[in-house]
């Protein structure tokens, strides 16, 4: 297994929400936001309304059009990697201080179905100003809160879907 992604989505529901569900929650907001299953924006019917899918780019699309990330699915029942996400995670939250919070983000890693994980691509890491980080933590909230989950960042701890602080990670990894 490689390195894990600097962010992920522990989540209970069996699928992520559907590409339509996701970009609603943005033409609301009307952020310069795109998604997409593949290189080109386009997406036809039945990927947009599917709750299967592996991976998909977020686009910022101001000024010009660019990939910021990369969110990437994994399915406990049948990726080993999934697996290998979550027990990394319980190792890092049995390693804190015993508590109710503890016991709660223990459970909810335990009932895991699903690892959403966030890539971050170049265009984003390498402009620490970019726009799309703060889009960026919006969306992560959304995709918490749709897929019932919560969320853990890396070198700092587990969230809930608000961002609202679960476990702080206070031991050595």
């Amino acid at each position: 297994m490689t390195e894990p992604d600097p962010l992920q989505i522990f989540a209970l529901d069996d699928y992520p929400p559907s590409l339509r569900t996701i970009q609603q929650e943005y033409w609301v907001q009307e952020a310069p936001i795109s998604f997409s299953f593949g290189v080109s924006n386009d997406n036809d019917i039945a990927d947009i309304d599917s709750t299967s899918w592996d991976a998909m780019f977020v686009r910022w699309m101001r000024p010009t059009v660019h990939d910021v990330c990369l969110v990437v699915c994994e399915r406990r029942d049948n990726d080993e990697d999934a697996e290998a996400l979550i027990d990394r995670a319980l190792q890092r939250v049995g390693r804190q201080p015993k508590g109710e919070m503890q016991k709660i983000v223990v459970e909810t890693l335990n009932a895991s179905r699903i690892v959403i994980s966030v890539q971050f691509l170049p265009a984003l890491l390498d402009d620490q100003d970019h726009l799309a980080w703060d889009a960026i933590g919006s969306i992560v909230s959304s995709l918490a809160t749709l897929a019932n989950g919560i969320i853990y960042v890396e070198g700092e701890g587990f969230y809930d879907d608000a961002m609202a602080p679960l476990v702080t990670l206070t031991e050595e990894e």
